[in-house]
């Protein structure tokens, strides 16, 4: 993208606050915050390397909403289950296609047996990500020393963001307490060893042979109450639409075959940078992998990866 289009790390160590008036009928103003994740180069190859590994097993996910890409059905799969939902197959009659209100594609069929026109948000083929469960992520993640390091580090800048967030009015005061009662949550969990979630980090540092403070064993675990995708393409066009995390944190790693033995630092110096781009805002944020970490809120903001998300990098987001 043209330079005077992009914004990038300020690089001084500071977060870089962008701003801007939606385009709707809101007082909800959307953001993204970038700022340094503080990992070395080790760090950031295994966790490529580890990825890399998992997108070569096509992992597959389902993704309803504009992100998605409207899968228009072939007569071969015209009652295919992932073609349409919520009814049974002699009970579907495609009529036509539509958008809905938001930025998500619906598809209109008539119901034989009641004669109905339904109109449902199904029909999305899955896309080339992954996407654990909270359970999946809290245990990958208690036995990878690396990913531990990423985490404690994107959830510190995440609890920064937080505060900004809060002295600069950039969110409701229902989002911000949705998101701060989070972490109380998680904060109470470690000090009450609820279900034993104190002793499960513990017990997981040793293993690792790791010394994690009280503050960091908060943090992993305040990481794991959001869900999380790993997305290995780049998603259509769209507006996020979860209104259950109103801030996502969101970083970049490249791609790193098996068989790569060079050294950590030339690996790292040979990942090619990701851009976000802000459609109606006219402008592209560069994120560097493993170096810079996004926190935004783009609810009523159309973006897109650029076309590097489905060749050299891929984007490991929490709080969808």
């Amino acid at each position: 993208p043209p330079k005077k289009q992009v914004i990038e790390n300020p690089g001084d160590g500071t977060i870089g606050v962008v701003v801007w008036p939606t385009n709707k009928a809101s007082t909800e103003r959307n953001f993204v915050m970038i700022s340094n994740l503080s990992l070395d180069n080790e760090d950031i190859v295994e966790i490529s390397r580890t990825e890399t590994q998992n997108i070569a097993k096509k992992p597959t996910a389902n993704r309803c909403g504009a992100a998605g890409g409207y899968r228009l059905p072939t007569i071969g799969d015209l009652y295919d289950s992932k073609s349409m939902s919520r009814a049974t197959k002699g009970q579907r009659e495609m009529i036509a296609s539509h958008t809905n209100g938001n930025t998500s594609v619906a598809v209109v069929y008539r119901n034989i047996d009641t004669g109905k026109v339904e109109v449902h948000l199904a029909a999305y083929a899955d896309v080339f990500m992954n996407r654990p469960t909270k359970p999946q992520k809290k245990a990958a993640m208690s036995v990878c020393v690396h990913t531990i390091r990423k985490t404690f580090q994107e959830m510190k800048q995440r609890l920064t963001s937080m505060a900004l967030c809060s002295e600069l009015n950039l969110l409701e005061v229902g989002d911000l307490k949705q998101i701060y009662d989070s972490f109380i949550e998680s904060h109470q969990r470690i000090v009450d060893n609820i279900q034993g979630a104190h002793t499960f980090w513990s017990d997981a540092a040793r293993k690792l042979g790791l010394q994690l403070t009280f503050a960091q064993i908060v943090l992993l675990e305040w990481a794991c109450s959001t869900g999380e995708m790993r997305n290995h393409m780049a998603l259509h066009c769209h507006e996020d639409s979860n209104k259950s995390h109103p801030l996502e944190s969101y970083t970049l790693f490249g791609r790193v075959p098996i068989n790569d033995s060079r050294d950590a630092t030339t690996i790292r110096k040979e990942m090619h940078d990701g851009y976000l781009a802000l459609v109606h805002v006219g402008v592209f944020v560069r994120v560097r992998c493993g170096l810079d970490s996004l926190h935004c809120n783009l609810r009523k903001t159309m973006h897109a990866a650029d076309w590097s998300r489905n060749l050299h990098n891929w984007s490991w987001v929490h709080g969808p």
